[in-house]
């Protein structure tokens, strides 16, 4: 049987290179075990450089690029990776999925997805509107809001607005959302940018930090009572498979990136202390926030629960989420009887009926060719 090439690529130019480069090294051990996979490694340099070859992942880990052959991606439908191996000499590559695990901007924020589309490859995870849509924390709100999905109040406002009048803005954030509240850069992951800021005078000081990560920025009421619940989604619309939710316990203010990927101690009980009605709200409405973005793939979902109340809140959507055996998405499908390996084969087969679907859509008419000699 024919092996089939998977592009494994990871790595980029974001603050979340070094998550991405470990998700994916994962993802390849787990993919060069099964005997129908052939794995082609690509890692993408913090200068968008793309390099391959034989040792390319333990480069990437020490940043060590020493050894390794530039490539890039053909975009002209032959879904060949071009390797550069010396002078005037290229090798080619079929590429016939891509596995890209390339979190942050340009690789989580529906560019990459808009490059294989371009290129007409197949490829894991969410199409290109639902990855920008579901990275861009301002835009993500504006949809949800549209399917009447519930969220906190919040307010978002971009640099410019800023440095016409701050007081204004921070005299609104006050008023509306009051404190605690908390400030995020609207585009950037894993947590990072974030601040909870609890007294007026520090408000400013989290807006300018956000600011160095994001031109937009995004401010939400602080939920009293919190609660933090996940929940997994994976598959396609019509097939979809929903994890029970988690609820995280974590050191610190916030589940902010030290937290997720530095402290020692980090917790999730599946499912989470509570009825078991409440387990079943908070799938029915990640089925509902995965549709609105008309999701494909998979989706870690954040929910927000007042411990009181009662009442729940969507917080944010990751299409991209840290990817380990041992993260919190692996981690809820396990709970669901579904391997590591499991997970691995269901997003790739995913990709293949999405590829199929974009296929269907008539991309060329003869419209244009009889407008042409209407110009003659």
């Amino acid at each position: 049987m024919k092996k089939m090439n998977i592009l494994a690529l990871f790595g980029g130019r974001s603050q979340e290179h070094e998550v991405s480069v470990i998700s994916t090294s994962h993802v390849i051990e787990e993919l060069k075990k099964d005997k129908k996979y052939n794995v082609i490694c690509v890692g993408v340099t913090r200068q968008g450089k793309w390099l391959t070859g034989k040792n390319v992942v333990e480069g990437f880990k020490s940043n060590n690029y020493k050894g390794l052959t530039p490539a890039l991606l053909s975009t002209d439908t032959s879904h060949e990776l071009l390797i550069f191996e010396g002078k005037n000499r290229i090798s080619r590559k079929k590429i016939d999925v891509a596995f890209a695990w390339v979190l942050g901007p340009t690789g989580e924020d529906g560019t990459l997805q808009g490059l294989f589309e371009i290129a007409d490859i197949p490829y894991v995870g969410c199409n290109v509107f639902a990855s920008a849509a579901g990275f861009d924390k301002a835009k993500t709100k504006a949809v949800m809001a549209a399917a009447d999905i519930p969220q906190v109040p919040h307010l978002a406002f971009n640099k410019d607005d800023w440095k016409r009048d701050s007081k204004k803005i921070s005299a609104e954030i006050l008023k509306k959302l009051g404190l605690p509240c908390f400030v995020k850069p609207a585009s950037c992951g894993s947590s990072i940018g974030i601040s909870k800021v609890k007294q007026k005078e520090k408000l400013a000081a989290a807006v300018l930090e956000a600011l160095k990560y994001d031109r937009y920025i995004v401010v939400e009421k602080s939920v009293e009572n919190l609660r933090e619940l996940e929940c997994a989604v994976l598959g396609t619309l019509d097939n979809l498979t929903v994890s029970l939710p988690g609820e995280v316990h974590y050191d610190g203010e916030f589940y902010d990136y030290h937290a997720k990927y530095v402290s020692e101690y980090w917790e999730i009980d599946i499912p989470p202390k509570m009825p078991k009605s409440k387990w079943e709200e908070i799938r029915t409405l990640a089925r509902r926030v995965f549709n609105a973005i008309d999701g494909s793939g998979l989706a870690r979902i954040d929910f927000l629960m007042d411990g009181k109340t009662g009442k729940l809140y969507f917080n944010e959507l990751n299409t991209i989420p840290s990817f380990r055996r041992e993260s919190c998405f692996a981690t809820l499908m396990s709970k669901v009887n579904i391997s590591y390996k499991q997970i691995i084969d269901r997003l790739i087969e995913s990709a293949f009926i999405e590829h199929k679907r974009r296929q269907e859509k008539q991309l060329t008419t003869d419209l244009g060719a009889k407008w042409m000699k209407q110009q003659k």
